[in-house]
């Protein structure tokens, strides 16, 4: 179920879906950026993903989300997974931008919907690191 989860928060990144990428999180969930020292709500950081969401759904860019995982421990109704995202946009001029980071993401289950509570961006990863998962895509401990 939280395989489906991740495949439908990628979808809406590729499909510029704001309303629909926030309705995937809790109403109350925190997004945690180390590197930058920024914490604050999934409303306040929507803002500032915004444009890039409209501009996708526009057509002036594209832009794509993969999650590849080290650790997931997943029971009836909470999931707590760890792993390596893969951000990439390509702008109107066909420049590519490719942004990996190690996070941590929880998961709680709402009437029967997972829904991400906390999302910790923890620090960029290398495409090395990001390889490296490509093997053995969901562990389970």
């Amino acid at each position: 179920e939280t395989d489906t989860y991740v495949n439908t928060l990628a979808t809406a990144v590729r499909n510029g879906d704001a309303k629909g990428y926030r309705a995937l999180y809790h109403e109350d969930a925190v997004v945690v950026m180390v590197e930058s020292k920024k914490s604050c709500t999934i409303d306040a950081m929507m803002e500032s993903w915004t444009p890039g969401f409209e501009a996708t759904a526009a057509g002036k860019m594209k832009a794509d989300v993969e999650d590849r995982f080290n650790k997931r421990i997943i029971g009836n109704d909470t999931a707590w997974e760890s792993g390596i995202f893969h951000y990439w946009t390509i702008d109107e001029t066909g420049k590519r931008t490719d942004h990996y980071a190690w996070f941590q993401s929880l998961l709680v289950k709402k009437n029967g919907k997972w829904l991400q509570t906390m999302e910790l961006q923890q620090k960029k990863a290398t495409l090395d690191e990001w390889e490296s998962l490509a093997t053995d895509r969901s562990p389970q401990e």
